[in-house]
């Protein structure tokens, strides 16, 4: 009786060792990139919400405007957004972002020979896209 009792406290034993190994290796390192959770092209920025989101902005819009909302931020650092025109680099901003959370935006001054497709890349320091916003300028 002695002997059962004994490998039945062995297997148990065993058995939690083995879920406390599987379970530990489980654990995930907090990570050093922020997380981007809210990226829109916007008409314009007020008391740092976007206003007027769009894909489509007209000629006569004075502004287009890419907002990012990072959280969280697990330590200060550099964002870019890369604004493209017909897939050529027409302008890189670098914005900084701040723990423990960050929004922040780049605007782009609408000028009528801008008129086509357009896209603004939200990209980190090491070249990781974290987005990719599309949209256009027509008459």
């Amino acid at each position: 009786m002695a002997r059962i009792v004994a490998l039945i406290l062995g297997v148990v034993l065993t058995g939690v060792a083995g879920l406390w190994a599987a379970d530990s290796g489980t654990v995930e390192e907090p990570s050093e990139q922020p997380i981007l959770v809210h990226a829109v092209m916007c008409e314009s920025i007020e008391e740092q919400t976007p206003k007027n989101e769009t894909i489509i902005f007209s000629v006569s819009a004075r502004d287009a405007t890419c907002f990012t909302y990072f959280n969280p931020v697990p330590k200060n650092t550099l964002v870019y957004h890369n604004w493209y025109r017909q897939d050529r680099l027409s302008v890189k901003v670098k914005l900084r972002l701040r723990s423990p959370s960050w929004s922040t935006f780049s605007r782009h001054r609408i000028r009528a020979s801008d008129k086509g497709p357009w896209r603004v890349e939200v990209t980190g320091e090491d070249g990781t896209i974290y987005a990719v916003l599309r949209f256009s300028i027509t008459d």
